[in-house]
This record gives C-alpha cells, sequence and structure tokens, in this order.
C-alpha cells in the first residue's frame, strides 16, 4: 500500500496531475477528494489544496 501525505498518494510529484489539462485536474482532484473514506484524509487533503491555492495566489501576486 501507497504512503499518503496530506491526504495524495505519494507518487504524485508536487500537485496532484500537474500535467493535465485544467479541466481534468480538477476533475481528478475532486473525484480523489470524493473517494477518501476517512474524514482525517479529508481534512489533510482539504489543507494541502487550500495551502496551494494560496502559494498560486501569492506568486501571481509577486509577478504583478
Amino acid at each position: 500500500m501507497e504512503s499518503k501525505t496530506n491526504g495524495v498518494f505519494s507518487e504524485f510529484d508536487g500537485f496532484p496531475w500537474h500535467n493535465l489539462p485544467k479541466k481534468d485536474r480538477i476533475c481528478n482532484i475532486l473525484r480523489h477528494y470524493s473517494d477518501l473514506r476517512s474524514h482525517a484524509d479529508k481534512e489533510k487533503f482539504y489543507s494541502f489544496l487550500k495551502d496551494a491555492a494560496e502559494k498560486l495566489e501569492s506568486s501571481s501576486n509577486d509577478a504583478n
């Protein structure tokens, strides 16, 4: 069994599905979230997504 970090399987390098088109990425992220059984995993995954969104937002603000 693969280990998970932040509710994301360790096979992912960086943001999940980073090499897919945006629509497919979003669908896969939502599907992954809905497939999680454990509330703790859902909380970790939510925190991971929130942190990733904040980093993206701050990097886009730094570029401006």
